[in-house]
């Protein structure tokens, strides 16, 4: 079984989502937070080092059990390392915590414990759903495979893991 992640980085909010070969199974979905930005005047949320710092070690830790629940499933299933798609920055303020994440998951490649890393633009992202603003994206992942959160983050990082699913397929 294949398993492919995807990763949409941010200052307020990290999102990941894991899905199987097909991505109607939802492995792992998870928001982490990166502070109290929401709190902050207009303006001021910036990327602070403390904010970065929790938001890798939750990335790390999310991470960490979707190779755990690989491990544990491989006992039963032939499941390989997974593949991973990352949302990439087009706001200054989001590059910190977009490239930390990848030089992270470069290192997890070089160590084999992931399969493969692809970036996918913001505008490729809303082209593959369909969507011509970002705020349809939630709309489109729900038409084309019946997926809805809460949280839009969630659904873009579910729409990142299908662009993934996509790219490594052939």
């Amino acid at each position: 079984m294949k398993l492919f992640v995807g990763i949409d980085p941010g200052i307020v909010e990290t999102a990941i989502v894991s899905i199987g070969a097909t991505g109607r199974e939802v492995i792992t979905k998870a928001a982490i937070m990166g502070g109290s930005a929401k709190n902050e005047p207009r303006g001021f949320k910036r990327l602070r080092p403390e904010r970065l710092r929790l938001m890798m070690r939750g990335v790390q830790c999310e991470i960490d059990t979707i190779l755990a629940f690989r491990e544990l499933k491989d006992a039963f299933f032939a499941i390989e390392e997974p593949f991973v798609g990352v949302n990439g920055a087009t706001a200054l303020k989001t590059y910190a915590v977009f490239a930390c994440t990848i030089d992270w998951l470069q290192c997890m490649a070089e160590n084999r414990k992931i399969r493969g890393i692809l970036t996918v633009p913001p505008t490729t992202l809303k082209k593959f759903v369909g969507a011509k603003k970002k705020e349809s994206v939630a709309r489109q992942a729900y038409k084309l495979w019946r997926f809805e959160s809460d949280d839009n983050n969630i659904v873009d990082a579910y729409a990142i893991a299908m662009w993934a699913r996509d790219q490594f397929a052939g």
